[in-house]
């Protein structure tokens, strides 16, 4: 109990009415928190008339009660949110109106992202070429190297290529060019500069479009003759002071998404081991492979719609002119083959029996 002093007559002391409008004034902000609502007093006049008997706080005001007790306990009913604060329910966009019939869902352009056009799709199509693609992906938080490395490829194009590029090292900007093919892949401006003479950075090779494009004289620039005469009778061992990583022929060659013409097919080095020919555009005469590059291990034609492969978005769908292309290469010409991918492609067994012909082992088929 509060003690309280009365003057005669039952009327309270100054000290008294205090602490009671204190009191209230208490319960009341203590309701406006769980409310969460702000208070609101409407003043009876422009200026408040304040006088020693009533200390500092105004003698005319209107103020909203507290409300019951019960609201101060815990209930399991929520306590509604007040008009200022509740938030009004999403109205759905309208539907589109066109004049005249409904046009197939195939011509209506949607605004949901390719999923050819993220960091996990092309982390699992660069899977079988570069099985270490995408780690950062599963490891969660990627190495102090490759956050300096992402950093300096955020520079612009410009700085980039004239102050970074030449004090970057074979093995650093291999690195950048794997990482930057799964995150954020490198346009022309950024990839072309970062190879050496011979086309490639430690034997490597990754473009990925629609952000890079394959140079169709490309690999005919590399592979024409020096005219240079004086030569080194014996060539440096590689991990010699004196070694030159432009030296390196061209072992893996990733091309994803992006366009390869016939022109430049033919003009592939025939030192490939590893090739990745994933989601292009248009076919190729995949049957003239054996031939360009006879030492392939690792090959990859998977998800390309001109083999029989559609998104899961269009539902599955057979192209038997794919399977001819596939019927017509010479699979006995690799015989250093291990891995063959097919991921999207239809599954057929004659193809299949075609690979394995003549080997002690069977080639990896990845479908």
């Amino acid at each position: 109990m509060r003690s309280s002093t009365s003057r005669p007559g039952g009327r309270q002391t100054p000290q008294t009415n205090v602490n009671d409008r204190l009191h209230t004034l208490r319960l009341y902000r203590h309701a406006q928190n769980l409310n969460k609502a702000r208070a609101y007093i409407a003043s009876t006049s422009a200026t408040s008339h304040r006088s020693p008997t009533t200390g500092t706080l105004p003698t005319d005001y209107t103020l909203i009660l507290p409300p019951p007790l019960s609201t101060f306990f815990v209930t399991d009913t929520p306590i509604a949110e007040s008009s200022s604060t509740r938030q009004e329910p999403r109205k759905k966009p309208p539907k589109p109106t066109w004049a005249g019939p409904t046009p197939p869902r195939s011509w209506v352009l949607t605004s949901s992202k390719d999923e050819h056009d993220t960091p996990e799709w092309r982390s699992n199509a660069l899977s079988l070429v570069m099985p270490s693609a995408g780690c950062a992906l599963q490891d969660g938080v990627p190495p102090l190297t490759l956050i300096c490395l992402r950093a300096l490829r955020s520079l612009p194009t410009s700085g980039f290529v004239e102050e970074i590029i030449p004090y970057l090292p074979p093995h650093l900007r291999c690195q950048m060019i794997r990482d930057s093919a799964v995150y954020s892949p490198l346009s022309d401006a950024q990839l072309y500069p970062l190879l050496e003479s011979n086309g490639c950075v430690n034997g490597e090779l990754v473009v990925v479009g629609p952000q890079a494009t394959m140079h169709e004289t490309h690999f005919r620039d590399i592979n024409k003759p020096s005219m240079d005469v004086d030569e080194p009778d014996e060539a440096p061992a590689w991990d010699s002071p004196s070694h030159d990583a432009s030296q390196e022929t061209l072992q893996m060659l990733a091309i994803i998404s992006a366009r390869l013409s016939v022109s430049t097919m033919l003009t592939l080095p025939p030192t490939l081991s590893h090739l990745a020919l994933v989601h292009l555009p248009s076919p190729i005469p995949v049957h003239r492979l054996p031939l360009l590059c006879p030492l392939i291990v690792v090959l990859d034609l998977s998800y390309n719609g001109w083999l029989g492969y559609r998104s899961s978005d269009e539902g599955e769908f057979h192209n038997p002119e794919g399977i001819q292309m596939l019927e017509r290469v010479d699979w006995k010409k690799w015989q250093h083959l291990k891995v063959l991918g097919l991921r999207g492609c239809m599954r057929s067994e004659s193809i299949l029996a075609a690979v394995n012909k003549g080997r002690w082992d069977d080639v990896e088929t990845v479908w």
